[in-house]
């Protein structure tokens, strides 16, 4: 985190790990950064990105520069849109770690790690159960972002979360996140 000045950060995209060892790999979808571009679009994801206004939008954006997006990048699925929740039970995804990032109406943004696969901490949750953490905060819009042994929430240069990676104390390597830098 402090190599690049932030304070508080979690995982993002999905990624191809072609060796299979957890090594951050290569990003799947498109992702920006201050307005910079990688990847690719795909249109079996969706897009949780923030606008120059700081303004977080989910859901399917297939033109991103219709958006004015400063970062973003392509995964789900999508929580709560518009102040609605957009998913109930498992849908389809099961009980696991999950990562996911949310916005209220008054900007303040939320980030949010339930660690799993572990029957003596946490077996982790569904999307469901996500959204309606999300519900609970207020949260307008919300998205999910890479679960499973991904999910890792950082503050101060110390993971919070206990994730289900190779090395906890660590974490997996991936190929973005979310950060927090002070103003």
């Amino acid at each position: 985190l402090s190599d690049n000045g932030a304070v508080a950060g979690i995982n993002a995209s999905g990624f191809m790990d072609h060796a299979g060892q957890g090594t951050g790999g290569d990003v799947v979808g498109i992702s920006c950064s201050s307005g910079e571009y990688w990847g690719d679009y795909v249109n079996y994801y969706g897009s949780v990105v923030f606008t120059r206004d700081n303004k977080l939008v989910v859901g399917n954006i297939s033109i991103w520069d219709n958006y004015n997006i400063r970062d973003g990048i392509q995964f789900g699925p999508v929580l709560i849109a518009d102040g609605k929740q957009n998913v109930e039970g498992s849908a389809g995804y099961g009980i696991q770690p999950r990562t996911a990032i949310g916005q209220r109406a008054d900007g303040a943004v939320m980030f949010l790690v339930i660690d799993g696969r572990d029957i003596t901490w946490s077996v982790g949750c569904t999307v469901g159960d996500m959204a309606e953490i999300m519900m609970k905060y207020g949260v307008v819009n919300a998205a999910c972002c890479d679960g499973g042994s991904s999910s890792i929430m950082a503050y101060n240069g110390e993971v919070l979360n206990r994730n289900s990676s190779a090395n906890p104390a660590y974490g997996r390597r991936m190929p973005n996140a979310f950060l927090v830098r002070p103003k």
